[in-house]
């Protein structure tokens, strides 16, 4: 109707738009506890000195690392600062933590063998962990659909469970991250966000609310969920990534190695949405999302 405000996240419903292959590709991650108030830039708009930021935000940027804020539900009167380092890669994930007075501790640490996926000297984690953006400054529907998601969480397990700044993919809200491995899980309600976290720590995977795996391009997350798809699949560790190339015209193909050591082929197609729409709450200008077809599977 005129002069409603654009919500991304029932547009994206009411299309039917696909969440399959839209994961941020990220390898390297830098979560670091601020409570809020966050801005729309939450790094560079929080409470911590502009300076102190601007020092951080490079620091992560010279090891490939992507800074997220992390807070709990509610108001925490929690001492100190949280951070997790993780390694999201094909051949590795793990993360460590460090706990500081504040983040501006961060400051002395030597970030340069991230880079490589090496261990900056922080104690590992061995439990899963849960992330769910609630960043409203940045998209009015992160906070109105994932703030009922980790509170849900926070109920049932407050230690594994935060609440974190923009991620992707805001009109897939509410959007749960599961760590060590950084899936994305999309369009997570109160209800299903306990079965999602409770497959996860089993070592599988909810298909139906699966954004995919950030250490994957887009095309290969794609390639990856009609595999699981076609063949049953929900195990993490399933299947094992062995390589992928970019054919002639729209086609994509990567080679995934299965228990048993069965080798599966799987070759998909990209294309555009023909009808640009607004992407998220604060979209001007619209975009056409990819749309990917399964061409074939050859086993």
């Amino acid at each position: 109707m005129p002069g409603e405000r654009h919500r991304c996240q029932p547009a994206c419903l009411s299309r039917r738009e696909p969440q399959f292959a839209t994961a941020s590709h990220v390898r390297r991650w830098l979560l670091i506890e601020q409570e809020a108030p966050w801005g729309p830039t939450a790094l560079t708009q929080c409470r911590l000195h502009a300076g102190t930021a601007r020092a951080i935000a490079e620091k992560a940027r010279s090891a490939g690392a992507r800074p997220i804020l992390l807070r709990k539900p509610g108001r925490s009167q929690r001492a100190g600062c949280r951070v997790y380092v993780a390694v999201t890669d094909v051949n590795q994930t793990w993360v460590e933590s460090f706990d500081f007075p504040a983040a501006e501790a961060l400051l002395a640490l030597d970030f340069s063998p991230l880079k490589r996926g090496a261990s900056l000297g922080g104690e590992r984690v061995t439990e899963p962990f849960f992330l769910v953006c609630t960043h409203g400054k940045h998209d009015a529907c992160c906070a109105q659909f994932g703030r009922p998601v980790a509170s849900a969480l926070h109920a049932l397990d407050p230690a594994s469970l935060w609440e974190c700044s923009h991620i992707g993919g805001d009109r897939f809200a509410a959007n749960l991250l599961c760590f060590p491995h950084g899936l994305y899980f999309g369009h997570v309600t109160p209800v299903v966000a306990p079965r999602i976290a409770d497959l996860y720590r089993a070592g599988r995977i909810d298909l139906e609310h699966y954004r995919g795996r950030p250490a994957y391009p887009f095309a290969v997350q794609a390639a990856e969920w009609f595999l699981r798809r076609d063949s049953n699949l929900d195990a993490i560790d399933a299947l094992d990534l062995l390589r992928h190339a970019a054919l002639a015209g729209d086609r994509h193909q990567a080679v995934f190695s299965l228990q048993g050591g069965r080798e599966c082929r799987v070759t998909i197609s990209v294309s555009r949405d023909t009808t640009p729409v607004l992407l998220t709450c604060q979209s001007t200008e619209p975009g056409a999302p990819p749309r990917y077809e399964l061409v074939e599977i050859t086993r």
